[in-house]
């Protein structure tokens, strides 16, 4: 359906044109309906030519002349009349543009419709298996989920059930403490774990956030030296913001020993790779000793998207 709705629209956009060719074709019109002008006023000339050289036989009398008059008299009603059926052509063709235009548009809206899915449809299958998690890394934690009821493409929505729970598990693995590693930084031992959807203009974010230990981007880039993903000296170079994008390089743990809770399935890297299939972006943002977040976005429909096309200079 959504095929053929954007088909539909390519075959609205070309009927939108037609009042254009309509135009061309009445430039020709005015061209023919000059020429015809010019022709009676020759007609015209040649008859007081006739008169001023005296013949015996009148002009109107003169068979050739008056079958040429009602010739032309026969045609500036043709023109006149043709005028007005491309007047009314114009102007119908324009008003049935707009027409199949709109139901184009508004078909392809509702089909897009159809495919979109509250992120409350994925969002509602982690709450037990954080808990879980929570239990068996013997961390307190209270998990929230906001903005549920944003509407995603159902593809997204579908796909991005493992980078979501992927995310979730590094969350408290690695960036939620324990109770009282939280009491001895002067923190409440009940961790907070935000799991937000909101719309963005034609994009949808999906943020992940929590308020634990954050990520040490020293820490990031020794483990990153050491797996040979980086040279000392690039390390050595880079500021936090870029030390915390090695965690989506190929190969990245700052683990040495893969967890129950962290490190099976995907990792950071297919995480980014599955959003980038989706057409969207991921991002980190952290701050050591106060938490960290990761913000997904993603476009609002997956199927087409409308572009401008522009062309200059060739």
């Amino acid at each position: 359906l959504l095929n053929q709705a954007g088909e539909l629209t390519v075959a609205a956009q070309g009927v939108h044109r037609r009042p254009g060719d309509i135009e061309t074709i009445m430039g020709v019109w005015e061209e023919w309906n000059r020429a015809s002008l010019m022709q009676r006023r020759l007609l015209v000339e040649l008859e007081v030519n006739q008169q001023k050289q005296g013949e015996n036989q009148d002009s109107d009398q003169d068979p050739l002349i008056g079958r040429l008059r009602e010739h032309l008299l026969d045609e500036r009603e043709r023109l006149e009349r043709m005028s007005v059926m491309l007047d009314r052509l114009k102007q119908e063709s324009a008003e049935d543009a707009a027409k199949l235009q709109l139901i184009a548009t508004r078909l392809d809206d509702d089909i897009r419709d159809t495919r979109m899915l509250p992120l409350s449809t994925l969002f509602n299958l982690f709450p037990r298996t954080v808990r879980d998690m929570a239990r068996e890394e013997n961390k307190q934690l209270e998990f929230i989920i906001e903005g549920g009821e944003t509407r995603a493409d159902k593809r997204s929505v579908e796909e991005m059930k493992d980078p979501l729970m992927h995310l979730l598990r590094n969350a408290i693995d690695h960036g939620i403490e324990t109770a009282e590693e939280r009491q001895a930084a002067g923190k409440d031992p009940v961790a907070r774990l935000v799991l937000r959807g909101r719309q963005r203009g034609r994009n949808v974010e999906v943020e992940i956030e929590e308020d634990g230990r954050g990520m040490d981007p020293e820490k990031i880039k020794s483990a990153a030296v050491s797996k040979n993903l980086i040279t000392a000296e690039a390390a050595a170079e880079m500021s936090d913001a870029e030390a915390r994008q090695l965690v989506f390089r190929p190969g990245f743990s700052t683990r040495a020993i893969i967890t129950d809770v962290s490190g099976r399935g995907v990792g950071m890297d297919v995480v980014r790779t599955i959003v980038e299939v989706l057409k969207g972006s991921i991002d980190v943002e952290s701050t050591t000793g106060s938490g960290t977040s990761f913000r997904i976005v993603l476009p609002t429909a997956l199927s087409t998207t409308r572009v401008l096309m522009i062309q200059c200079a060739g």
